[in-house]
């Protein structure tokens, strides 16, 4: 077997945009410098309206936007899933009862994915099923504002000149592509996530 080493091609990819206002400067500040090839963004954390704007304000400074992704988090973070607020805060300004955090960690969820009882870190028993259908609601509320926020990243982007990362224009149905089929993004598009 033989190998092309001019056929290699390695693509550097940001984890966890939007876990800190520190970690997403030093992000941009890759971004900038056209360093990044992709970022995935992480869309329950509680400084996420203030990274998502400083994402927005960078896109005219970028010299072209990596593939974006949205960084699934059901451990960590708030809790995206709409309904009445039991003691956490309603946000004004998106209306939906935000969690100070996810009532389960990784070996809650371990543990109950075997049947095995647990309790919640409020100390109630979990029960598979609803903790399945709130893991998956929240799975969905976090791709849905990943997903606005991306669009409205391509959408910025296209007002400033279609400049999108090179690896992804050279082969856009390629896996890991955030969209597949032209340079504008559309809700009906695929969009790839990373889960932690």
């Amino acid at each position: 077997m033989t190998s092309d080493r001019s056929q290699v091609q390695i693509e550097l990819h940001a984890d966890d945009y939007g876990e800190s206002v520190h970690t997403s400067e030093d992000i941009l500040e890759l971004m900038k410098a056209g360093c990044l090839d992709g970022i995935s963004i992480l869309t329950n954390m509680h400084c996420f309206e203030e990274t998502s704007r400083m994402l927005l304000e960078a896109v005219p400074e970028l010299p072209y936007v990596p593939y974006l992704s949205v960084h699934v988090d059901v451990v960590e973070g708030r809790s995206l899933i709409p309904g009445p607020a039991p003691g956490g805060d309603t946000s004004s300004e998106t209306g939906i009862w935000m969690s100070p955090v996810l009532p389960w960690n990784w070996k809650k969820l371990f543990c109950l994915s075997y049947h095995i009882p647990a309790r919640d870190l409020a100390g109630k028993p979990m029960r598979y099923g609803e903790t399945q259908t709130r893991i998956t609601g929240e799975v969905r509320q976090q791709i849905r504002r990943g997903w606005e926020l991306i669009l409205e990243v391509y959408a910025l982007a296209d007002e400033h000149g279609d400049r999108f990362s090179p690896a992804r224009t050279s082969d856009p149905g390629r896996m890991g592509s955030a969209y597949a089929g032209g340079s504008r993004g559309q809700p009906g598009d695929r969009i790839y996530t990373y889960g932690s």
